[in-house]
């Protein structure tokens, strides 16, 4: 399975897996979004034929409670569908509000500093994705299964159905890249190396040796313990807003320079932590997209956006809107 077409059995997921609390104790409560300018841009009409415009990422209009099965006199709706995908699991559910939040945050900024995506860039991804998928069915299967067999089997769709919406899935994902490195590009940031480790003289014992000459990002390979010592503790570029004691840290540093030892809390355990300053990243306020798209898009190709940065933009303009 490709990871794009991962999502179609997402849902489905609520559905087998055990509830992690009792249906009762999950209230849904409207979640508004912060009344800020960029939040009420006028968004284009959609389900315009053809059309890749923002609006793909908003729910269709007008929304109805449309009638999905009829059982004698009861009519199942697809509020109904809703209801029993909480009871059966609330954070599912949750977690797909939030996607909701997100996408529709993301559809206003583009809408607001006029993010286009290349509608031919996508159709060539949909067709290299599906040429990926074809030849592992090929290596797997060996002819006992025919493609459109095992989208079916394993999609409940017809494989034009399925381009369909591995093109919506693809679109969506470069709307949220764009926008989120765009705005990224709009402040200062800083981009830094980490280490983390329990051990308090493991930590010291580094910082000491970076200070004398030692390679930091060899160093972060050999001892710290998070999860970005596969890339020498390179962690993806980040401005002031984001809140974490990281950030005070780094924006205290100039280029080349490894901070003081320092604690952090990380899933209820102190650890000890060292940041490496690699670069300081003046803002372009005012720049327009235009200007850096094929920036963006080759620094999306050399490296995809990664939840540290879907993480920290749902911190940063999500959280008002996800009420908590």
């Amino acid at each position: 399975m490709t990871r794009w077409a991962h999502a179609l059995w997402v849902c489905a997921a609520a559905c087998s897996a055990p509830p992690d609390v009792a249906p009762a104790a999950f209230d849904l409560e409207e979640r508004v979004l912060p009344a800020a300018a960029s939040f009420e841009v006028a968004m284009p009409p959609a389900g315009v034929a053809g059309q890749l415009d923002p609006s793909i990422l908003l729910p269709k209009k007008p929304h109805s409670d449309d009638v999905v099965a009829r059982v004698g006199e009861v009519e199942l709706r697809k509020s109904h569908v809703f209801d029993r995908l909480v009871e059966l699991n609330r954070r599912n559910a949750r977690n797909l509000i939030d996607v909701l939040i997100m996408d529709a945050v993301v559809a206003a900024h583009a809408a607001e500093h006029g993010i286009i995506i290349d509608t031919k860039a996508i159709e060539n991804l949909v067709t290299n994705e599906e040429e990926l998928l074809r030849e592992r069915v090929r290596i797997e299967w060996g002819g006992r299964k025919t493609f459109e067999d095992y989208v079916l089997s394993q999609f409940d769709l017809g494989v034009d159905d399925y381009r369909e919406f591995l093109k919506l899935e693809l679109a969506r994902e470069r709307y949220r890249s764009y926008v989120i490195r765009f705005l990224a590009l709009l402040e200062d940031r800083v981009e830094v190396r980490l280490l983390r480790n329990r051990d308090k003289k493991v930590v010291e014992d580094v910082a000491r040796s970076v200070r004398d000459g030692a390679d930091f990002a060899t160093l972060a390979f050999r001892h710290s313990e998070d999860e970005t010592r596969s890339d020498g503790g390179r962690m993806p570029p980040f401005s002031r807003t984001f809140e974490h004691p990281i950030a005070k840290i780094a924006f205290g540093l100039g280029e080349g320079e490894v901070s003081q030892p320092f604690q952090m809390e990380l899933g209820g355990s102190e650890h000890w932590c060292l940041v490496y300053c690699l670069q300081r990243m003046p803002g372009r306020p005012g720049v327009t997209f235009d200007a850096v798209r094929d920036e963006i898009t080759a620094g999306l190709k050399a490296r995809a956006l990664t939840p540290f940065e879907q993480k920290s933009f749902q911190l940063r303009w999500c959280r008002d809107a996800a009420g908590r």
